[in-house]
C-alpha cells in the first residue's frame, strides 16, 4: 500500500523534481564517492602504501596493498560499478518519463523541462567520464531499465564511441 506504482507516477512537476533530486544524491552517496577517490587518487603517485588501520581504511585493507601494486581483480572493491550505473539509470528515467509530464502537469513547463534535462545529461556525462577514464570499455546505457524484460548483459562500447555521443548531447542541450 505504501509503494508507489510506476502508472501512478511522473504525473507532475513535483515527481520528476524528487527523481532529479535522487540523481544528485546518488553521486553524494558514500560510495560513489569512495569509488571515484579510489579511482582517481588511488591509482596516481598521490596515495603511498604505509600503516593501515582496518577500523579507519578507506578501502578494503586486505585488498589496498594489492591495489596500491596495480592488481585489481573484478572481485575488489574497486572494480564495483554499481553506484554509477544506478546514477545513470535514475538520470535515464528521467530523460525517458519527463518530457510527458510537460503535457500532463500545466505548472511543470518547457522552459523547466530543457533545464533539467540539460542536469541529467551532464550527470550522465560525469559518471561515464569516470568509467571511462578508469576502465576504458564500459557499457553505453542510454534507456532506462524499469523492468526485468531488458538485457542486462550490454557489452562494453569503444571509448571513443561513448565520449563522442555524450560531447554530442552536452553540445545539444
Amino acid at each position: 500500500l505504501n509503494d508507489i506504482v510506476l502508472e501512478n507516477f511522473w504525473e507532475n512537476e513535483s515527481e520528476v523534481n524528487s527523481v532529479v533530486t535522487s540523481c544528485y544524491s546518488g553521486i553524494a552517496d558514500g560510495n560513489f564517492l569512495k569509488q571515484a577517490m579510489m579511482w582517481g587518487e588511488l591509482r596516481s603517485d598521490n596515495v603511498t602504501k604505509g600503516l593501515i588501520n582496518p577500523n579507519t581504511a578507506f578501502v578494503n585493507h586486505i585488498q589496498l596493498p594489492e591495489m596500491l601494486e596495480g592488481n585489481i581483480l573484478p572481485t575488489h572493491d574497486i572494480a564495483d560499478w554499481s553506484s554509477f550505473y544506478s546514477v545513470i539509470n535514475r538520470c535515464n528515467t528521467v530523460l525517458h518519463y519527463a518530457p510527458e509530464v510537460v503535457d500532463r502537469d500545466p505548472d511543470y513547463n518547457e522552459s523547466e523541462w530543457y533545464y533539467q534535462r540539460a542536469e541529467m545529461y551532464t550527470l550522465r556525462a560525469l559518471c561515464y567520464f569516470y568509467l571511462v577514464r578508469s576502465f576504458r570499455d564500459v557499457p553505453f546505457v542510454t534507456e532506462p531499465t524499469i523492468d526485468d524484460s531488458r538485457d542486462f548483459k550490454v557489452p562494453a562500447a569503444d571509448p571513443d564511441s561513448v565520449l563522442n555521443q555524450l560531447v554530442l548531447e552536452l553540445q545539444e542541450y
